[in-house]
C-alpha cells in the first residue's frame, strides 16, 4: 500500500532505506542554487514488495534527447510494485534546463552534465545536478542504465554500449547488452571521465548505455526498443519476471565511445556525406567532402583508421571544429553468447 505521505515529496536528498515495499510514487529533487529560484528534478520510483537490486535509469542526460524520457515514463506508468522484486529508480529529464532550451549542454552554465559526473555540490547548477544525481540514484543501484540518443547534429545507429573488460563489471555489463535487444552492440576497454558510466564503474556498478538515430525529435520505435530493452534487464537481474524478447545482434564492435575524438571539420561550409552508418570503410578513404554555397569543393574528410562508421553528423552546415565522424572496429571475439 502507498504511503501518501512519500507521495510527490519534494527533498534534497532522497531517503533511500525510508522508501516502503509496495510503493510507487515520486520524490521530486530539489536543486538549490543562486543561478535559478528553483530547480526540481522528478524521480519516478517503483519499490516492490519484495526485496531485491535496484536499477537505476537515466533519460534526459542532454537536452535535445527525447527517446529516453519517455521510456523511463513509460516504463514506470507500465509497472507496479507487485509485479518487482526490487526497486526502479526512474529519471526521465536528467538535465531540465537543457531540456527547456531545447540543447545539449545547459543554457545557464554552458556545461555538459554528461562531462562533469560526479559533480560538485558547491559548483553551478550543472555540476549540483550531476551530484545529487549521483548521489540520491546511481549510488543506490545494483545495475545503472543510461538511454541516450544522438541528438540535433550527430546520428548513430540504434545501439547499446557495454564495458568489454574480464572483470565482473565488464561480465555483467556484457550479459545485459547481448540480452538488451539491440542490432549493435559496441563494448569499451576503457571509459572516458566524467560520464554517468564512468561514475557508475568507479563504484563497481555494472552498466549500459544506449544511442539512437535522434535527429531532435522523438521516435516511438526508439522507444519501445528502450522499453523492452530495460525491462530485459530487469528480468535478468531478478527484478521482474517477463517473458523476453531475445534478439541475436548482426554487429559486434569494439572500440573507443567517446565521440569528444571524433574526426572534425576544418573549415565552415556545406558537409555532403560519401558513406553511411555501419559501412565499411578504409583509412583514407573519403567520408565527405565539404562545398561552399555554389557547390565548389572547400575540403575532403578522410577515415582516420579502418573500421565501422558509428557516428556521423547529419547536419551539413559545419564550421572548423565541429564533429563529423567516428569510426570504431569490429570486435571479432565475440560470439554473441
Amino acid at each position: 500500500m502507498l504511503k501518501t505521505d512519500f507521495h510527490n515529496l519534494k527533498s534534497s536528498n532522497l531517503n533511500f532505506d525510508s522508501i516502503p515495499f509496495g510503493f510507487k510514487g515520486i520524490v521530486h529533487l530539489q536543486i538549490k542554487s543562486n543561478e535559478i529560484d528553483e530547480l526540481v528534478i522528478p524521480i519516478l520510483i517503483i519499490k516492490g514488495n519484495k526485496s531485491g537490486k535496484t536499477i537505476g535509469v537515466f533519460g534526459g542526460v542532454h537536452g535535445d534527447e527525447y527517446d529516453g524520457p519517455q521510456a523511463v515514463r513509460d516504463i514506470y506508468n507500465s509497472l507496479e510494485p507487485l509485479e518487482l522484486n526490487g526497486t526502479f529508480l526512474g529519471v526521465p529529464h536528467s538535465n531540465i534546463p537543457a531540456f527547456s532550451a531545447g540543447t545539449r549542454i545547459s543554457p545557464i552554465d554552458g556545461l555538459n552534465l554528461a562531462r562533469i559526473f560526479p559533480g560538485n555540490e558547491h559548483g553551478s547548477i550543472t555540476q549540483k545536478i550531476a551530484h545529487s544525481l549521483g548521489l540520491n540514484v546511481i549510488r543506490h543501484s545494483d545495475f545503472f542504465i543510461d538511454l541516450h540518443s544522438s541528438g540535433t547534429h550527430m546520428s548513430m545507429p540504434l545501439l547499446v554500449g557495454y564495458y568489454s573488460g574480464s572483470n565482473q563489471i565488464g561480465i555483467d555489463s556484457k550479459k545485459a547488452a547481448f540480452n538488451f535487444g539491440t542490432p549493435v552492440v559496441w563494448g569499451h576497454t576503457e571509459i572516458s571521465k566524467g560520464r554517468t558510466i564512468s561514475y557508475a564503474h568507479s563504484l563497481r556498478i555494472p552498466w549500459l548505455y544506449t544511442e539512437c538515430p535522434g535527429g531532435g525529435w522523438l521516435n516511438l520505435q526508439y522507444v519501445e526498443k528502450y522499453i523492452s530493452g530495460v525491462k530485459n534487464v530487469m528480468q535478468m537481474i531478478g527484478i521482474i519476471s517477463i517473458s523476453s524478447k531475445t534478439l541475436t545482434p548482426e554487429y559486434y564492435l569494439i572500440g573507443s565511445g567517446d565521440v569528444d575524438k571524433s574526426i572534425t571539420t576544418k573549415t565552415t561550409g556545406y558537409l555532403l556525406p560519401m558513406v553511411t552508418l555501419l559501412q565499411k570503410v578504409e583509412r583514407g578513404q573519403e567520408l565527405a567532402k565539404i562545398i561552399d554555397l555554389t557547390g565548389k569543393e572547400l575540403d575532403t574528410i578522410t577515415a582516420n583508421s579502418t573500421g565501422i562508421v558509428i557516428c556521423m553528423r547529419k547536419t551539413p552546415s559545419v564550421k572548423p571544429g565541429d564533429q563529423a565522424f567516428l569510426i570504431t572496429s569490429i570486435d571479432k571475439s565475440s560470439s554473441g553468447k
